[in-house]
């Protein structure tokens, strides 16, 4: 690959449309009134909060951050769509970011640090407006300036018009609860939970790079709720690997058998185990 010789430009990204802890607060509070509504569409909300978690943890963390497996270029596209649904801003950020919290996990350097509270490496991280949060760390992420994620790290905003004027038009103003904003605050705190309860402070941390500071463990719980994320002590080991839970039987990624069963249909290929 040839070396990068300009930043290409994404001015357009989510962090310059709205400001985060905006977005947070508001999309907590609808989520509160959608649990007053007497007709909750409960599968509903289930069915998007899934496709976002296959877009998050599959796409951006395993396909973008990690390079854990190749596609093709409309899959891509479409992994970093439902990411960006996710309200976790673009593709290329969040890998930037994650590719940051691998090299220097657990140290002041690490975006979401432990070493500053449960509450800053859960979500109060993502609360500060500085520069260094919203910084785009171009030389983390070299491999990926290419078309459809520098694509979807311009058009954000696009993207978000596009689907919620689609859900508007079929299900009314009221579904934007049932099929966004609530699936969305629910994949927020499951991907979160990775950052914070996965990293808590324990007697079992174990030595990794950068200087034996990493102290990302596995939870079961955390596992089942966000589809093998929370098999963390394994993916800090070995961060390329596609499965998360490959030491024990019953550590099941559910993620990595979607990627094994899109595998199987020629979707997906070169999955690293």
């Amino acid at each position: 690959m040839k070396p990068m010789t300009h930043e290409p430009d994404v001015r357009g990204t989510w962090r310059n449309l709205v400001r985060t802890r905006w977005v947070i607060l508001l999309f907590h509070a609808l989520f509160a009134v959608w649990w007053l509504q007497a007709d909750r569409n409960v599968q509903g909300v289930m069915v998007i909060w899934l496709l976002l978690q296959l877009g998050i943890h599959a796409g951006y963390h395993r396909y973008f951050a990690h390079g854990s497996f190749k596609t093709y270029p409309w899959v891509e596209f479409l992994m970093a769509c439902v990411g960006c649904l996710a309200f976790q801003n673009g593709p290329l950020w969040w890998a930037s970011k994650h590719r940051q919290h691998h090299r220097f996990a657990d140290t002041n350097d690490d975006p979401h640090s432990p070493s500053h509270g449960f509450w800053h490496a859960h979500i109060g991280w993502l609360w500060r407006e500085d520069d260094e949060i919203n910084r785009l760390d171009w030389q983390a992420i070299p491999d990926l300036c290419r078309p459809v994620p520098i694509w979807v790290e311009r058009h954000q905003g696009g993207i978000y018009f596009f689907y919620g004027a689609l859900v508007v038009i079929m299900f009314g103003w009221s579904s934007l609860l049932t099929f966004w904003i609530v699936p969305v605050v629910l994949c927020w705190h499951t991907t979160f939970a990775t950052n914070s309860i996965c990293h808590l402070r324990h007697a079992d941390q174990f030595a990794s790079h950068p200087g034996g500071s990493c102290m990302a463990r596995n939870n079961a719980i955390v596992a089942m709720a966000n589809l093998g994320e929370g098999w963390h002590k394994n993916h800090h080991t070995h961060p390329a690997r596609c499965n998360h839970g490959f030491y024990k039987w019953y550590q099941v990624d559910v993620i990595y058998l979607v990627l094994l069963l899109l595998k199987k249909l020629n979707i997906v290929w070169n999955i690293k185990i």
